[in-house]
């Protein structure tokens, strides 16, 4: 993780060092659902972090089949840890990189969330890209802009809002300049 960071201009291993980070990799795969959240708690109350990233949501949704039980699953964890003062951070990964067709990983976790942001591969002029878009924003307003996030040596930054095209998200974007299909008919 440190070695990855630091390709991108991350520099994890003096956060760690620092104790400004803790990593702690801890695969739900290798408990159950409830005795890892216990643990997570446990560690919370211990180190009392202000942010929690758990990578990946969609792991903890393969040890807990029922949508009904997940998504009381995600509201407990997500209160306790308000409780403990701590901001919880999932990602969830969506199973095609480049797709028309678009659904949100783990339907029931939408209601326990407060902001939603995707991040999707797209292709742009015969060109793979990384967008990012707030999808949701509980608390307030939020920039309604697709925008390009780029991931190089000098670190993760959001560029500018991607302009002169259209279906960005179904992963194949289209220029503005050309016609609809329906128009060419």
């Amino acid at each position: 993780l440190v070695a990855n960071g630091e390709r991108v201009g991350l520099e994890l291993g003096q956060h760690i060092r620092e104790r400004r980070l803790r990593v702690q990799r801890d695969p739900p795969l290798d408990l159950s659902a409830d005795a890892w959240a216990w643990h997570l708690l446990s560690l919370v109350e211990t180190h009392r972090p202000q942010r929690v990233f758990i990578d990946a949501l969609t792991d903890i949704q393969r040890l807990i089949p029922s949508p009904r039980r997940l998504a009381t699953f995600l509201t407990a964890l997500t209160n306790e840890l308000r409780t403990l003062g701590t901001t919880a951070l999932f990602s969830a990964e969506v199973d095609a990189y480049v797709d028309q067709q678009f659904s949100f990983p783990i339907p029931a976790a939408s209601a326990v969330m407060d902001n939603a942001i995707l991040l999707r591969h797209v292709e742009v002029r015969s060109e793979l890209r990384r967008v990012i878009s707030a999808l949701k924003a509980r608390q307030g307003p939020s920039d309604t802009a697709i925008r390009e996030l780029v991931i190089d040596g000098h670190g993760l930054r959001v560029a500018m809002p991607l302009t002169g095209v259209t279906s960005v998200f179904t992963g194949q974007a289209a220029p503005l300049d050309q016609p609809e299909l329906g128009a060419l008919l």
